[in-house]
């Protein structure tokens, strides 16, 4: 493994958020993509639903810190997975067109399909440089029904190379 690029949790994360932040949308271009702060409690679900006006497209990602043990390893490097919950809010409203609920599946569905080719299967070459050097190993997708907002979940195992020194 000498020669390996190394790379954090952190920076994996960091730069998923990067890349969704960036997306213009493809339905409702106008309404870009915000990452949540993960202020106070950081509890972005209870977050979206008590501001549900003020949550359309904004996003979470969170290490969801489910633990394996590497896959590879020695004194040096080992080959570990992380798992990720990106969560996208969607109030229950006419926002995304007259028929409501039909119209807000279409811009889910639309959203699904374009973060996933940034930071999913596809999204690959988005995490292929130096840093963060990451492979997409496993995910879904399902959607959700809150309190006056729907969300967009997209749960993805991601597997890269840590420095143990």
């Amino acid at each position: 493994m000498a020669g390996t690029n190394t790379t954090t949790e952190e920076a994996i994360r960091d730069h998923m958020i990067a890349l969704i932040a960036a997306l213009t949308p493809r339905a409702l271009a106008g309404d870009r993509f915000i990452p949540y702060q993960h202020e106070r409690n950081a509890r972005f679900r209870s977050w979206a639903e008590g501001v549900k006006q003020g949550s359309f497209r904004k996003f979470s990602v969170r290490d969801v810190g489910t633990g394996r043990p590497p896959d590879i390893t020695n004194c040096d490097v080992q080959a570990v997975w992380v798992d990720f919950l990106i969560l996208v809010a969607y109030p229950q409203t006419s926002r995304a067109g007259g028929d409501a609920a039909l119209d807000r599946d279409d811009v889910k569905r639309a959203d699904q399909y374009q973060i996933e080719q940034a930071v999913g299967l596809s999204g690959y070459p988005n995490f292929a440089g130096a840093s963060p050097n990451a492979s997409w190993v496993d995910g879904s997708s399902e959607w959700e029904e809150g309190d006056g907002v729907d969300f967009l979940a997209i749960r993805q195992t991601m597997r890269f190379y840590r420095s143990m020194t």
